[in-house]
């Protein structure tokens, strides 16, 4: 047992800067590694909410579409207000509702759901959820300096974010959403 003990002291004085010079870029890379996946590992939101697709107009095939409503809570509850419609003289605007659709964080879903339905959930408005969540729309690059394979379009999309923590939310990636701002957090269902 000795003789182990004063080899190994023997071997870390004759090889101290190789050690050195060895464990100090795997202590950096589980650094950084910690740095970039710990915050996403730590997001774990307790409130689901409520978001819609709205829109104020769009224009498709020469087709003009337009939102005929928007929602908003009010006391709690999901109001549907109308929007007064344009005079359309050529039948060219079509009229929409726009979608509804139900987060759920802890399976990291979405589903879209009725105004009826939504309407009897009891929600908490605001864009910051109780647990101080917040959802919106972020893009980066999982990359080192861009390089080593760093994706840019891969990492676009809508997140929960607290601090600097974030995840990404399975939320279909539709343009519409991310550059026209439709896409609204509508309450938090308590």
């Amino acid at each position: 047992m000795y003789h182990t003990i004063a080899w190994y002291t023997h071997f870390m004085k004759k090889h101290f800067t190789l050690i050195i010079g060895i464990s100090l870029p795997i202590i950096m890379i589980l650094l950084v590694a910690g740095a970039i996946y710990l915050p996403q590992i730590l997001v774990k939101p307790h409130y689901n909410f409520l978001y819609s697709d709205q829109f104020l107009n769009n224009v498709n095939n020469g087709r003009h579409y337009q939102q005929s409503s928007y929602y908003d809570v009010e006391n709690g509850v999901l109001v549907k207000k109308e929007i007064p419609k344009e005079e359309n003289e050529n039948g060219n605007i079509e009229y929409i509702d726009p979608k509804l659709h139900f987060y759920d964080v802890v399976n990291n879903t979405t589903r879209e759901i009725s105004f009826a339905d939504a309407s009897q959930l009891s929600l908490l408005p605001g864009p910051t959820s109780p647990d101080g969540f917040i959802v919106q729309y972020s893009h980066h690059n999982d990359g080192i300096f861009e390089l080593f394979g760093g994706s840019y379009d891969n990492n676009r999309g809508m997140y929960i974010k607290k601090g600097v923590s974030q995840h990404l939310l399975a939320i279909p990636n539709d343009q519409n959403y991310y550059y026209n701002g439709s896409f609204r957090v509508l309450g938090w269902i308590k």
